[in-house]
């Protein structure tokens, strides 16, 4: 499944939305020079438009760029992930996503985050994370995990299993201390729902993206 130019453009604009409340060209020009979390979004939404529409020779010399941006920010975002609308990336440093991953719309990510996979065992696969979820900086979410929607996952927490909607998550390993959700960690969410919009991996479910993810 492909996905449009219009529809690149409008993820982008969503993402842009998320850190300045617009989003204008201006914004969006200024965002790309200076901010560094918005940049490798972008660079990201960019791989992934190319990816999933098997242009790859176009994809192996962006790639290029953007592994070189990944490696000067000391962070991995993998084209091949499975990310939705409004992705707001604060801080890059130290930060890791496995390529088979999958994040849904409003997702706040901060730096020194890991979302990794298991090879074996009951927990093997990697984390799908729900909508509207706040990740604090150092916080391990690793394995065949389900983040509930308008969950938060707190500092340097360790996540190992699945979590309910609206959980506030602390400590290692985690445990759920409260149902309070992510409200007061995510602003400027994007509400409008977007899985009407045509040609798109991203507009999936995250169920059904998770099966779409190559290896």
């Amino acid at each position: 499944m492909g996905m449009t130019f219009t529809r690149l453009l409008y993820l982008i604009r969503t993402d842009c939305y998320r850190y300045h409340g617009h989003h204008k060209p201006l914004s969006m020009l200024k965002a790309l020079f200076f901010n560094r979390g918005f940049k490798i979004s972008t660079c990201y939404r960019i791989a992934h438009f190319l990816y999933v529409n098997n242009r790859k020779l176009l994809l192996n010399l962006f790639n290029l760029y953007y592994f070189h941006l990944q490696s000067l920010y000391c962070c991995e975002l993998p084209y091949q992930t499975q990310i939705g609308p409004g992705f707001y990336f604060g801080h890059v440093f130290g930060t890791v996503i496995n390529a088979r991953c999958v994040l849904g719309k409003n997702v706040n990510m901060s730096h020194a985050v890991t979302l990794g996979m298991i090879k074996s065992g009951k927990r093997s696969g990697a984390p799908v994370v729900r909508d509207n979820v706040y990740i604090a900086p150092g916080a391990k979410i690793v394995g065949n995990v389900r983040v509930g929607s308008g969950s938060a996952i707190g500092a340097n927490a360790v996540v190992t299993k699945d979590t309910p909607e609206n959980a506030v998550v602390v400590g290692i390993p985690g445990e759920v201390i409260s149902l309070r959700g992510s409200a007061d960690y995510c602003i400027r969410m994007v509400e409008e729902d977007l899985s009407a919009k045509s040609g798109s991996l991203v507009a999936l479910s995250v169920e059904e993206s998770r099966e779409e993810v190559s290896v």
